[in-house]
């Protein structure tokens, strides 16, 4: 049964891949930006896991701050997300989300005033080696702020997200996990509502631009669907992030096929697409470290 589990994130990570492929053809076409692609992606997770809330009797509003604060920081990871699928590189991108967990780690850390192990720090380093491998080309050599951008969103990605998971820890005792995610998604729907009306009128105006920012959502949505089957029938969650993470050497391989057919993407060499193939299982190498 577990081992049938781990295909879950496996799909949830081929999901993720392609929603955030299809996010930066869909931005780079211009008719679509990408707050308009969040409260897309946010509205569908709503429309996802809000029945829990209304399956639920009995439903104690005292303590709805709490999925109201994990609401703000999933969406702030989110928006980080596409403004990153907009502005960066995506295969260079996908492959540093696996980074996040460290930030998890790293987050529980500070709050309980325990400081990390040295396996954390020495996959901090394995990781940190990584990223340059997979940066590192004539642009990155030449200042390219192409590359600075993604570093800087990824990994601001990385730690919104890393914080959202820390908190639902903490915070989602008073709910069970189906209610608290259905009362979350309410909030990450919420903080999206000022950009509903420029969706609506970009998706009217966007043509065939419109389908491809709808499936970036739906493939969010669905992302988020797997993740949560997989979690909620107990699938270690350390197994289950390593599993995750392999979205990273999804994307590489997936921009290095699509790119011929979508202008938008950015061409990999073999040699670029070879270090960050390298790169992307080194992260997942240092992220069984810390967990195993």
């Amino acid at each position: 049964m577990k081992t049938q589990l781990l295909l879950f994130p496996i799909a949830a990570a081929l999901f993720y891949a392609l929603s955030v492929i299809f996010a930066k053809i869909a931005s780079k076409k211009g008719s679509v930006s990408p707050t308009s692609m969040l409260a897309a992606t946010n509205l569908a997770i709503m429309f996802v896991f809000l029945p829990f809330v209304f399956l639920s009797s009995d439903i104690d509003f005292t303590h709805i701050w709490r999925p109201a604060i994990v609401g703000l920081f999933f969406a702030l990871g989110n928006y980080a997300t596409f403004l990153c699928a907009k502005y960066g590189q995506v295969s260079l991108m996908t492959p540093i989300m696996g980074v996040k967990i460290l930030f998890v780690f790293a987050t529980a850390s500070a709050l309980s005033g325990i400081l990390p192990s040295a396996e954390v720090f020495l996959s901090g380093v394995i990781c940190a080696i990584a990223v340059f491998i997979m940066g590192y080309d004539k642009e990155l050599l030449c200042g390219s702020s192409k590359i600075g951008k993604t570093l800087a969103l990824a990994l601001s990605t990385c730690f919104f997200y890393a914080v959202c998971d820390v908190l639902v820890q903490q915070l989602s005792g008073k709910y069970s996990p189906c209610v608290f995610l259905g009362l979350t998604s309410v909030f990450l729907a919420i903080s999206s509502a000022p950009a509903v009306p420029k969706m609506f009128r970009e998706f009217l105006a966007g043509g065939k631009t419109t389908l491809i920012a709808v499936l970036s959502a739906a493939f969010m949505a669905t992302e988020s669907t797997f993740m949560f089957i997989a979690l909620a029938n107990n699938l270690d969650a350390g197994l289950c992030n390593i599993v995750y993470n392999i979205r990273g050497v999804m994307s590489v391989v997936l921009v290095y096929f699509m790119s011929g057919a979508y202008p938008e993407l950015e061409h990999l060499s073999r040699s670029s697409a070879g270090r960050r193939l390298l790169g992307s299982f080194m992260i997942l190498g240092a992220i069984a470290l810390v967990v195993f």
